[in-house]
């Protein structure tokens, strides 16, 4: 497929004035013009885009019209972008859908939402049709990205583990091969469905960077990228219109040599013509292709004036972060969109936020912005250069290019056929084959009697075979036949005593061939064993007569590491611990005998250096057995250790989040709870508004309520049940530490008995 030139897409959407505007009583300075689309701002400033989208407009019809055709294009290996901008507290994550609402109804579900449920759809769809055609059906791997750009700092969002005051992440940005950024050091999470997607999504804005400002009181600190990998490899698209069922099998038929069959295919006036049926003639082979697209949904920050959100400290320094990132982004946009600065210098790599946005402005992608304004007039300004950064964009010149690969599935399919026709040339050669007069091939008369001929030979071997096996159990009976005749003049008694003892004899010599052979087995293994326990010692500069001890461990260390091998989960950690718990209680008994036992064979050794070498070094022996398995018995209880921090990092981590979002929750109940309560004060100061109004304003703003109080009931929820898990692991730190102490002190047996063993030694 060729490169296409694609224009950036614009789309612009106005959305409702809010409660407190209408309060404070905020004119509408934004006009749409009915069956165009066009925007008018003030008087005299008109602005064209590509799609507009009044107050009224819906989230279905956004996607119909924006996102539809973007999604249809990855499956032909076309990557897109859905980009959101716009001030803050203009529903940029309204509409991209990636806020951490918990509950949201079906006509307020996002873009993104959207997006995958039709991308799912359309999967299980070309699979369908695929087996209805009788062809094979295509093959698809998807997998999710989540990231935010917080302060310049990439963050994974599907990284649970991560701890946010830790510093920078070390998350790269590069280009591969074929110059698309790739970004290195994220999780990349595979899924199957819609449901598992919006899972992964709704977790990952759950850890999303939001504060309340006194523009927006759930405003979004940092721009979030949520990017979809969709790879398929499929039957490649020509201009045959019906294969035959046979050819499409299974894709092993590819270079199948013989085999009838019969193609339609389609002229170019539309008219069907039956190819001849046959072995050889006009034999079409299925040909793979391996396409790859990228789906970047942008949920920017939205660009903020200190002066009006009145922010402060951190979400000063965040603000202006934002804004710093954004102006990086205006001047590409510029500098991709201004005729007159075709071929200067693009600065992606002023920014990271440019450089992430690398391919979706001028480079392989189909992208579509959605630029969200308010309609109000106090956001005068704002709503201006929302629709001048947004009408430059639509001067951008995406170069699109269908990401295909089918060169190996190709390769594969021509070394098949290669190796057929090499086959084929090597029949010919040798005379295997031959051509008639009627120009068709056969296979040569003489070769075919050579066949069955080859067939006869390999029968009669068979025979012979058999007959042999005939004539050595005839001949044994002979033997033995013989044997009666010449005992039978000694006298029966004897005769039979001496078959019966020759008979044991034979019985017992099997026995004892068959012991040996299984006792070589054994020994054979039992060598490979103790050359791979000896060079692990001699690794860890132990003795190799220690091995043995590690066989012997206790069964309560086999139990602690088995769950540490199964991941065991902070539910597991009482059992864990007690566990080590007791084994450490059997170490410390162990631990004192082995210090006196030590003393006492170094006390004797001083006493006596006369004695036989053989008799001292069991003693040694004996040592560096307790040395390994005290050695072994550490290395399980750090792993423990650790498996229990890292479960303590994570429910801290967890527990901030839930704190955060709670607070935010609260704080827009409170701010709901005010701006009802000043709706409801101006209607009993103005006499002209009637009670029918009044009851309409109640109820929008107790639906409003009852749906926040849903959400944060759900939270809290949640929360108890996660801080019933941080006070059964908080009961488990004193133990924690306690363990650390007493490996501490198992470390420094250890070292005591290296030195002991070898002041012994010397």
């Amino acid at each position: 497929m060729g490169e296409q030139e694609s224009s950036v897409q614009v789309a612009l959407r106005l959305r409702p004035q809010s409660s407190k505007e209408r309060i404070e009583g905020c004119l509408i300075c934004a006009q749409v013009t009915p069956g165009e689309p066009q925007v008018t701002l003030g008087k005299d400033k008109s602005f064209t885009f590509d799609h507009v989208f009044d107050v009224d407009s819906t989230q279905q019809e956004i996607f119909e019209r924006c996102v539809n055709d973007l999604v249809k294009g990855c499956f032909d290996g076309y990557n897109a972008t859905v980009l959101a901008y716009g001030q803050t507290g203009s529903g940029k994550t309204y509409t991209m859908g990636t806020g951490f609402e918990v509950t949201t109804s079906s006509q307020e579900v996002g873009l993104i939402p959207r997006a995958m449920t039709l991308l799912f759809d359309t999967i299980e769809e070309r699979k369908r049709n695929a087996v209805e055609e009788g062809i094979p059906a295509p093959d698809f791997d998807v997998a999710a990205q989540f990231i935010e750009l917080y302060n310049e700092d990439i963050i994974d969002l599907f990284d649970t583990t991560r701890e946010a005051d830790r510093g920078r992440s070390g998350i790269r940005i590069h280009e591969d091969a074929n110059g698309q950024i790739c970004i290195t050091g994220t999780k990349l999470q595979k899924v199957s469905t819609s449901a598992e997607t919006l899972k992964c999504l709704h977790s990952g804005a759950l850890s999303r960077r939001t504060a309340a400002t006194q523009m927006n009181s759930q405003s979004s600190r940092s721009h979030a990228i949520f990017m979809i990998h969709v790879r398929q490899v499929r039957v490649k698209q020509c201009n045959l219109v019906v294969y035959h069922k046979q050819c499409f099998t299974t894709p092993a038929n590819i270079a199948q040599q013989n085999f009838n069959f019969s193609v339609i295919l389609q002229r170019p006036d539309n008219t069907d013509s039956e190819i001849s049926t046959g072995n050889h003639i006009n034999q079409e082979r299925i040909e793979y292709e391996s396409l790859s697209a990228k789906f970047t949904f942008t949920d920017l920050a939205g660009s903020e004036r200190l002066k009006r959100t009145k922010a402060t400290g951190d979400r000063a320094k965040e603000g202006i972060s934002i804004n710093c990132g954004l102006l990086a982004l205006g001047n590409v946009i510029s500098a991709l969109g201004d005729s007159s600065k075709k071929g200067s210098h693009i600065p992606y790599r002023d920014s990271k936020l440019t450089r992430l946005l690398q391919d979706s402005l001028g480079g392989n992608s189909r992208t579509v912005m959605v630029a969200c304004v308010s309609p109000s007039d106090r956001d005068f300004m704002e709503t201006l250069n929302t629709l001048k950064y947004a009408n430059r964009a639509k001067n951008i010149k995406n170069k699109v290019v269908a990401n295909q690969d089918n060169d190996s599935k190709q390769i594969k399919v021509l070394r098949k056929q290669l190796a057929a026709l090499q086959l084929e040339l090597t029949e010919y050669k040798t005379g295997k084959r031959v051509l008639e007069g009627d120009g068709l091939d056969a296979y040569n008369d003489m070769f075919q009697e050579n066949a069955l001929l080859q067939q006869e030979n390999r029968n009669y071997r068979l025979r012979i075979k058999a007959m042999q096996a005939t004539v050595e159990s005839l001949n044994e009976r002979v033997v033995r036949l013989s044997t009666e005749i010449a005992t039978s003049s000694v006298g029966e008694r004897v005769a039979n005593d001496t078959s019966s003892m020759i008979s044991d004899y034979i019985r017992e010599l099997e026995e004892l061939r068959t012991k040996y052979l299984e006792s070589e087995a054994l020994c054979s293994q039992l060598r490979k064993k103790i050359h791979s326990f000896d060079d692990h010692y001699r690794a860890s500069a132990l003795s190799p007569g220690m091995f043995c001890t590690v066989q012997t461990a206790h069964i309560p260390l086999h139990q602690i590491h088995c769950f540490i091998l199964s991941g065991a989960t902070i539910y597991d950690d009482d059992n864990i611990v007690q566990i080590a718990k007791e084994n450490i209680d059997q170490l410390e008994g162990k631990k004192e005998k082995l210090i006196f036992k030590s003393d006492e064979e170094i006390s004797l050794s001083e006493e006596d250096n006369d004695t036989v070498e053989g008799e001292d070094e069991q003693p040694n022996v004996a040592i560096q057995e307790e040395i390994a398995n005290i050695t072994y018995e550490i290395d399980v209880k750090q792993e423990l250790v650790h498996k229990v921090e890292a479960m303590q990092r994570k429910m801290v981590a967890m527990d901030k989040q839930f704190k955060e979002k709670l607070q935010l929750l609260s704080e827009q109940i409170k701010s709901t709870e005010l701006e009802r309560d000043k709706v409801l004060q101006s209607i009993d100061i103005k006499s002209s508004v009637d009670k029918e109004k009044e009851n309409t304003i109640r109820i929008k703003y107790q639906k409003q309520l009852e749906q926040l109080k849903k959400n944060l009931t759900k939270l809290q929820q949640e929360q108890k049940n996660h801080n019933q898990l941080i006070r059964e692991q908080s009961k488990q730190t004193i133990q924690l530490k306690q363990l650390k102490i007493e490996l501490q002190e198992m470390k420094s047996t250890k070292v005591r008995f290296l030195i002991s063993n070898l002041l012994f030694l010397n």
